[in-house]
């Protein structure tokens, strides 16, 4: 229950702080914004908190000097340090080491803020003239963590390079009020990276002081694991031994602690049965965690009997841990301790440590007396530690405490027993059946909730007891087991899955009966994942067991989430009477779509018929309009994408009468799913062409909008059939972009045969402008000279386009002849056409004016006399080296390359320094 001191300070924080911090907000007609009203709040608050049981303060309970404490805390910060420091002084007597340790550093740091302790000299100016070499650098490397310049890490690597030398300038560092908190905390631990005397010296001497901030840094400092390199071991261990005596009792627990974690550190040795007599019980804890190794048994026997509920505890984890050999005796003691809580402690420690054969016996008497102890908290403590502790003969002890009067209790039972395989052996049957039917009958089953545990999980225990004891492979016991308690048939996912994990395909007929008993949606869905999985392994004669289950789960009316595991089940039956039913389930699987329509693939290696099956029928049925721009439709296309990888040859004919049905053919389209249409059509175009070239002409025949398609998806593979099929139908189409689709096939496809060239140029007077282009494109890729009049006639055509693309393509077929037709088309009204002939005009200027040229090289015709080559070539053996040079570079500059062995013959035999020069520079410009 709250004191009223406690209940006040809210209150009182609530109108002092907002005159300190900001303006509060009040209905009230009251200035609280006053200073005078304040204060008046603040002097009747510390009064009606000073009112209560201050007189008590002083050697009392620690649970009233805690509250004195709180108290001055409260005065502390609403700026009362008189009435606060009288409140400390109180608490400064009190029976707890911690508590009267706080009170005595906050009484110091109040005497630090009113002046009343001298303050040490002020930290040195870094510029002092006066100041060594080693307190300079020590008061920068201070000044630039306090900045935020360097980090911890840095701040210890100076001080421990500077060594010894730097211990009394840290140490004014240390003692000066004016240095932050964590940059004295710090300053502390980079001296123990220094050990020698001088430091353990002034860290034995700040153990003392008041300042309980800086006493604790000192303490762990001493206490860890600093540099120990002789002497400094034997430094530390003689302060250790001097602060195991100090008067504060948390010093000396510290201490007994930290030396007990020192490897091979024998110096309390001879001090233990003085520490185990020690007042305070927090070193008494110390001893029995940290030095129960070396306890004799007259010094365990004391910690095991002590006064305090916390060092019994403790001795009893030193035993249970295996910090003290033997003590399996001394546990009937502790489990007949008064306190149930050293009770509880001492049984979940049990569970900790390997008991030798001798102490089994014991043990176990011990086990089974904590399990059965009149405290809740004890037998919880001790059903949990048996997951660690028991072995196989305890499994009736645990399976007893399935009718324990706490629920918690029971539960706990269950998980420990049902999980561990190791401990349930077929003897334990009969016990394990009473006593789960015992527990139903107590525990009002299955409405029972313990904790965090809700009814299906503790089916979920009882099922995995009963499954551990029915032998673990003979499913036929464990459904025996399962009909002696009919509340439990209804099994959670997670039994039935471990069922199912160890079943193979000779037990599909259990499974099956399994599927009768079994309700819940969880476990009737690992049914069909696992028929799914095993079925594909078995015949289908075999397999024809689960059909049944399967098209149940298929029917209307069949829980969602089952459906779609029967879709998944169904798939790999693969029996094709299930296709339609599977179809029917899309629209309210919509999750399924995809997953299904991927795992066709799969299927189609093992039952191509059952797959083109699921697909023809989903495709039948065609984009839904509830589904209409969803994934529905997306899945779709999907499907007629998947159609065209794995059709055949003699399954067109459903394809074809789709995509000649009119009315399928709108429903489609509406629903956005036009390119679902293309991609069945290029399945079936996608076929040999004996079967392809037939169909196709049924959907040609039946509707204009596919032809561009049809056009677009006859490919060479179609040979010659194909070609004579774009000929006679697409050139010959009634639709004009289908003639213009058709030449360009033609085009794509290479097909330039005299019969298909004969109906292309025919079309070069068709009255449709695309048509036309399409044709001069045909003629600027057939490249023939038979194309050219073909070309000069159509740059002549009215339209623009066609006059543009007639003059690339004479461009393309280089024909002198066609210049005239260009010249004239330079002065068209269209800029386009004017290009195209120029462009074309360029082209066909290039490649004669190159072809002469290639032909007088091929020809030698370069190197005749009569062309001046001769002689620059004789000119090089002239007497006058002024002339012999300019011929050089004239056949340089001429890049007549076949003078190259000359040169460089004359290169070797040259006379002077300027005509080997001018060899060198006309051989290099040869060989660019």
């Amino acid at each position: 229950m709250a004191r009223p001191w406690q209940l006040a300070r809210p209150a009182v924080l609530q109108y002092v702080r907002p005159w300190r911090d900001a303006p509060v907000k009040t209905t009230t007609n009251l200035n609280i914004n006053h200073p005078a009203f304040a204060t008046g709040a603040l002097s009747c608050a510390l009064l009606f908190i000073s009112s209560f049981h201050l007189q008590n303060d002083a050697g009392n309970s620690p649970a009233d000097a805690g509250a004195a404490l709180e108290r001055a805390k409260i005065a502390e910060e609403l700026g009362e340090l008189d009435k606060a420091e009288n409140l400390l002084k109180s608490a400064a007597n009190a029976s707890s080491v911690s508590i009267a340790n706080d009170a005595k550093a906050r009484l110091a740091a109040i005497d630090r803020k009113l002046g009343r302790i001298q303050a040490p000299a002020s930290k040195p100016a870094v510029d002092n003239p006066s100041m060594s070499p080693v307190e300079r650098r020590v008061s920068e490397e201070i000044a630039r963590y306090e900045k935020g310049i360097i980090k911890d890490e840095a701040l210890r690597g100076v001080i421990s390079g500077l060594g010894e030398s730097a211990l009394p300038a840290v140490a004014r560092y240390v003692t000066d009020p004016s240095t932050q908190g964590a940059t004295r905390d710090e300053l502390v631990r980079a001296m123990g990276y220094n050990p020698c005397e001088k430091m353990f010296t002034l860290l034995e001497q700040w153990v003392n002081t008041g300042d309980e901030l800086l006493r604790r840094s000192a303490i762990n400092v001493i206490t860890s694991q600093t540099t120990l390199s002789p002497p400094n071991v034997e430094i530390r261990n003689q302060v250790a031994l001097r602060l195991v005596t100090h008067p504060s009792g948390q010093i000396r627990a510290t201490v007994v602690g930290m030396v007990g974690n020192w490897v091979q550190s024998d110096i309390l040795n001879d001090r233990i049965d003085m520490l185990v007599k020690d007042p305070d019980f927090g070193v008494r804890v110390a001893v029995a965690r940290s030095l129960g190794q070396k306890l004799s048994k007259a010094q365990m026997d004391a910690l095991v009997r002590d006064t305090s509920e916390s060092v019994r505890s403790a001795a009893a984890e030193a035993i249970c841990n295996g910090r003290w050999t033997g003590g399996v005796d001394y546990l009937s003691i502790l489990l007949n301790d008064a306190s149930a809580q050293v009770r509880a402690n001492t049984a979940t420690m049990m569970g900790n440590r390997d008991w030798s054969a001798t102490d089994q016996l014991k043990f176990k008497d011990a086990f089974e007396k904590a399990a059965n102890d009149a405290s809740p908290a004890v037998r919880r403590a001790a059903v949990n530690s048996s997951r660690r502790a028991l072995g196989d003969g305890e499994v009736p002890m645990l399976l007893m405490r399935l009718t324990d009067p706490v629920a918690e209790i029971r539960v706990l039972a269950i998980q420990v027993a049902g999980y561990d395989s190791t401990r349930v052996a077929r003897e334990h049957i009969p016990l394990a059946r009473q006593a789960i039917i015992d527990y139903v009958n107590l525990a009002g089953f299955p409405h029972e909730q313990a904790g965090t545990n809700t009814p299906m999980s503790l089916r979920s225990f009882l099922g995995r007891l009963i499954y551990k004891v029915s032998g673990h492979q003979d499913l036929a016991e464990f459904l025996q087991l399962f009909a002696a308690v009919p509340e439990l048939m209804d099994l959670d996912s997670s039994l039935i899955g471990d069922v199912l994990e160890k079943s193979s395909a000779a037990d599909l007929p259990i499974i099956c009966e399994l599927w009768t008993k079994i309700k819940t949606v969880n476990s009737r869905s690992r049914v069909l994942n696992w028929l799914s999985r095993t079925l594909p392994k078995i015949s289908a004669k075999d397999a024809a067991v689960a059909t049944p289950i399967v098209r149940e789960m298929l029917q209307p009316g069949a829980d969602r989430e089952l459906r779609q595991s029967a879709i998944f089940a169904a798939m790999n039956i693969a029996d094709e009477s299930l296709a339609k039913d599977v179809v029917n389930n899309f629209d309210a699987v919509e999750t399924a779509w995809r997953g299904v329509l991927k795992q066709i693939r799969v299927v189609n290696e093992r039952s191509h018929k059952f797959a083109i099956s699921v697909l023809l029928e989903y495709l039948k049925r065609g984009p839904s309009e509830e589904n209409r721009n969803t994934k529905g439709t997306t899945a779709f296309h999907d499907a007629a994408g998947i159609l065209f990888n794995i059709l055949k040859s003699d399954e067109i004919d459903d394809v074809v009468a789709l995509v000649t049905d009119r009315e399928y053919r709108a429903k489609v389209t509406a629903a956005n799913e036009y390119n679902s249409l293309e991609e069945m059509i290029a399945a079936v175009a996608a076929q040999p062409a004996n079967s392809a070239l037939p169909a196709l002409l049924k959907i040609w025949n039946a509707d204009t909008p596919l032809r561009p398609t049809i056009i677009g998806n006859i490919s060479e593979t179609a040979g010659a059939e194909g070609i004579q099929f774009l000929r006679i139908n697409g050139l010959a189409a009634e639709e004009e972009n289908d003639r213009s689709w058709a030449v360009s096939r033609l085009n794509q496809l290479r097909a330039f045969g005299p019969d298909v060239v004969k109906s292309v140029t025919a079309l070069a007077n068709d009255k449709n402008r695309d048509v036309r282009v399409s044709v001069a494109e045909y003629c600027k890729a057939w490249n023939s000279p038979q194309a050219v009049p073909v070309a000069q006639k159509l740059m002549k055509d009215a339209d623009n386009n066609v006059r543009r693309a007639a003059a690339s393509a004479l461009g393309r077929l280089l024909a002198e002849e066609a210049a005239p037709d260009l010249i004239q088309g330079l002065a068209d009204d269209d800029d386009g056409v004017r290009g195209a002939a120029k462009e074309a005009l360029e082209q066909i200027k290039l490649y004669h004016s190159e072809k002469v040229s290639w032909e007088d090289w091929y020809k030698k015709r370069g190197l005749d006399p009569g062309d001046g080559v001769k002689k620059l070539i004789d000119m090089m053996e002239d007497p006058a080296m002024d002339v012999r040079i300019a011929a050089i570079e004239s056949l340089a500059s001429m890049k007549i390359k076949e003078v190259l062995p000359m040169l460089v013959e004359k290169l070797k035999k040259a006379p002077s320094g300027a005509e080997r020069e001018s060899i060198a520079k006309a051989i290099a410009k040869l060989n660019q």
